[in-house]
């Protein structure tokens, strides 16, 4: 098992594209980790994502409210 997977992994596994992996970054949904220029995912950031996407904890929220 990877403990780290690169921009182009984590988009796979999340089956969507790398752009949209880089949006939910700027939103605050998904970590990433700096390394240089590089970016890098914990499969246990994404598996939390998924878990709070299934929980709904990504619907409509009031303006402003935080993700985290």
């Amino acid at each position: 098992m990877k403990l780290l997977l690169d921009k182009s992994e984590a988009a796979s596994a999340l089956s969507i594209s790398e752009s949209t992996l880089g949006r939910l970054v700027r939103e605050k949904k998904i970590r990433e980790i700096k390394q240089g220029t590089r970016c890098l995912y914990r499969p246990a950031d994404l598996e939390e994502f998924v878990e709070r996407l299934a929980n709904g904890d990504f619907e409509k929220k009031s303006e402003g409210a935080a993700d985290w």
